[in-house]
């Protein structure tokens, strides 16, 4: 079976599909707004739109125009109980609130995908006072982390320090002040923003890397000696 071929279908029908949003945001937020009562259907969506947008600058374009209002639509909905919500598809579709780059699983040449989504990917100017409030709902779960800090690493370093320290800060560290899941980017990204961050980041910084320790995190020390 040729997957690539499938997936790139997949990708040419999803950037047809939502084109026209500039234009008509309103189609796009009437889909979004249908779709809210079904979690499961709408993290679908929304994982497969940014898969779409990682290749495709006007596409990434539209999102920005039609990304506020999903985050907005779905933090405002009343949560399902944990009956109906036994699978935690809810779980998954906060995850994937976070408009994070993503690179289809069969590119073989990711790191330069990657960059080229970068340059032209949503900013977080109309994102910043929603992600502010989806740090403290989303959970703590790898899948949230690592979608927020990929979506970061889109965003110029001052941005990515100031207020992105303290939403990560929020977003992963427990009430007991142990970081219970660092993903796989967290670490790395926090190496990379060591010599950068302000004084006023600092602390937020300091209580990521104190919970990696707390929590006995693997890669904990290499964070903790950068910090010493």
């Amino acid at each position: 079976m040729d997957t690539t071929g499938t997936r790139k279908s997949m990708v040419r029908w999803r950037k047809r599909s939502f084109v026209a949003v500039p234009e008509e945001p309103t189609v796009m937020a009437g889909f979004v707004d249908t779709l809210t009562v079904s979690p499961a259907a709408l993290s679908h969506l929304l994982h497969g739109l940014k898969i779409a947008a990682t290749y495709s600058p006007e596409l990434a374009k539209t999102l920005g125009v039609v990304w506020p209002h999903i985050m907005e639509s779905v933090l405002t909905r009343p949560l399902p109980t944990e009956q109906v919500d036994r699978f935690g598809q809810q779980e998954r579709l906060m995850e994937e609130l976070a408009p994070n780059p993503t690179p289809s699983g069969a590119d073989l040449h990711v790191d330069s995908t990657l960059a080229r989504a970068r340059r032209t990917w949503l900013t977080l100017g109309p994102l910043r006072d929603l992600i502010d409030s989806w740090t403290t709902s989303a959970g703590t779960e790898r899948f949230a982390i690592d979608n927020l800090v990929g979506f970061l690493k889109a965003q110029p370093i001052h941005e990515q320090i100031e207020p992105s320290m303290r939403w990560v800060r929020q977003l992963c560290v427990s009430s007991n002040g142990a970081v219970d899941s660092a993903g796989f980017l967290l670490i790395e990204w926090l190496q990379d923003l060591r010599s950068e961050v302000t004084a006023s980041a600092r602390p937020h910084y300091r209580a990521v890397v104190d919970g990696l320790a707390l929590a006995q995190h693997p890669s904990a020390p290499a964070p903790q000696r950068l910090d010493e």
